[in-house]
């Protein structure tokens, strides 16, 4: 089965693998086309990175990338004559496609006249969707695109080196001319003492302590002042011991008069308790006492019982 395709999509599939070449929002055309699994808008995961500003220079814009203003005229340009602005636009980008120039009609910046493209028949092919083929292609491009984020994280941890700079800076060596001068000096008395071979004569000086007058002291005009005794916590400790010890005597002296208080009061009440029982031992004639006649119950004159002799003993034969 063979379906003719119109003027758009002839157009359209000249530059086909230019718009999947761009990672941005694409054009798709679904009018006749049927879509097939290797197709780059069934990749859901791809992502418009044109939103992303990738700082990498791995992912930097390159010259020969295409760029949107050479994208947004051919959609409405189909098979018109197009105008000098976009004229200008297409002939300033450096895209180019292998055996094709930007517009088949302008070859060489030459004006010719564009091909009649409604004779020319394209066929294609049916084919059914296949969702197997559909991930074997989404697998296959995500371990394309994980390799190319593992080889650019590699490539930016290597190693590189600083260019050489244009000049050298002169190092200035800052001398210390003191130093010199000392050891000069030291130099020439050394040598000034070498060259005088006799012992140097000597000199007293002069006796300047016994021109001075002898040392006076100065007594001070203010009164002295005595210095005030300090206030010691063992002096205050002490009077608060004393005060306390004499505390404890006088209660000591309190316990000791109550305490003969007691047993004079306690020999006193013995003694009257002794004249007592002494009282009560004295004998006294006791008169006797009066008692109720004692009664005695009158027993009921009745018969004397006579013994039974028990049944025990053997009976009498008569």
């Amino acid at each position: 089965m063979e379906v003719m395709a119109s003027s758009s999509d002839t157009h359209f599939s000249l530059f086909a693998s230019t718009y999947d070449s761009i990672e941005s929002p694409q054009y798709i055309s679904f009018a006749d086309n049927i879509p097939e699994a290797k197709d780059s808008f069934f990749d859901r995961r791809n992502q418009d990175l044109s939103s992303k500003q990738l700082t990498n220079k791995h992912y930097q814009t390159l010259p020969n990338d295409v760029s949107d203003d050479f994208i947004r005229p051919l959609e409405k340009i189909g098979l018109k004559n197009p105008t000098k602005e976009q004229e200008k636009i297409i002939t300033s980008t450096p895209f180019r496609v292998q055996g094709l120039e930007p517009f088949p009609w302008r070859v060489n910046s030459k004006p010719q006249a564009a091909p009649n493209l409604d004779k020319q028949k394209t066929g294609i092919k049916m084919q059914p969707f296949s969702f197997d083929e559909r991930n074997k292609q989404l697998q296959q491009r995500k371990i394309e695109r994980v390799k190319t984020v593992l080889q650019a994280e590699k490539d930016a941890r290597k190693f590189r080196a600083n260019p050489v700079p244009k000049f050298l800076q002169k190092i200035s060596i800052n001398t210390n001319t003191t130093d010199m001068t000392i050891n000069s000096k030291l130099k020439h008395k050394c040598a000034t003492e070498n060259s005088d071979s006799a012992p140097p004569k000597f000199r007293a000086r002069s006796p300047k302590v016994l021109r001075r007058p002898p040392f006076k002291p100065i007594v001070p005009k203010q009164p002295l002042m005595l210095p005030s005794t300090p206030i010691l916590n063992s002096e205050q400790r002490a009077k608060e011991r004393k005060i306390f010890d004499n505390y404890l005597k006088n209660k000591e002296q309190l316990e000791a008069e109550l305490r003969q208080l007691k047993e004079v009061a306690l020999k006193k009440r013995e003694e009257e308790e002794i004249l007592k029982m002494r009282k009560k031992m004295v004998p006294k004639a006791q008169p006797i006492r009066y008692f109720k006649s004692v009664q005695v119950a009158q027993v009921a004159k009745r018969p004397l019982t006579e013994p039974i002799t028990p049944a025990v003993i053997k009976r009498q034969r008569r």
